[in-house]
């Protein structure tokens, strides 16, 4: 910035108007401003666990249906990576509601929820893919 006489002041505050806001001053930017990736750090370490837990069940079905014959390997191993796809979107369902929760209840995390809503969702994977996959299977034999 100039001043009456021409020079240019250098101690005046420059704004950067592409800047982020800054912080609410009652925010703290404590725990609570990490919470989001706490969040989804907690479910994507639990991912794995789950992947686990469902690939018994698919290999089962995987192996009922080649081996029975109604379906060859050709389209068995593409329709069982589409049911892992499918079975991961739905898993992320866990994080987005414990976003929701946690802005419901204004709190930064809700691990009883995390973990509540992580057995709901294995219990109702497995049975959604048990009525989908075994009746199918159970007539190939």
């Amino acid at each position: 910035m100039q001043d009456s006489s021409g020079t240019t002041d250098t101690t005046a505050p420059r704004t950067d108007p592409y800047a982020p806001p800054a912080s609410h001053p009652t925010d703290g930017g404590g725990p609570a401003s990490e919470s989001p990736r706490n969040i989804v750090v907690a479910w994507e370490r639990m991912r794995i666990q789950y992947n686990l837990i469902l690939l018994l069940p698919g290999l089962v079905v995987l192996i009922l249906y080649v081996a029975g014959n109604s379906m060859p390997m050709a389209v068995a191993i593409p329709g069982a990576l589409v049911t892992a796809l499918a079975a991961n979107v739905c898993y992320f369902a866990g994080s987005i509601s414990e976003f929701f929760v946690c802005a419901l209840l204004n709190t930064p995390e809700h691990p009883s929820y995390r973990k509540t809503a992580y057995i709901a969702g294995i219990v109702l994977s497995l049975v959604v893919f048990g009525i989908v996959s075994l009746p199918g299977a159970m007539m190939a034999f």
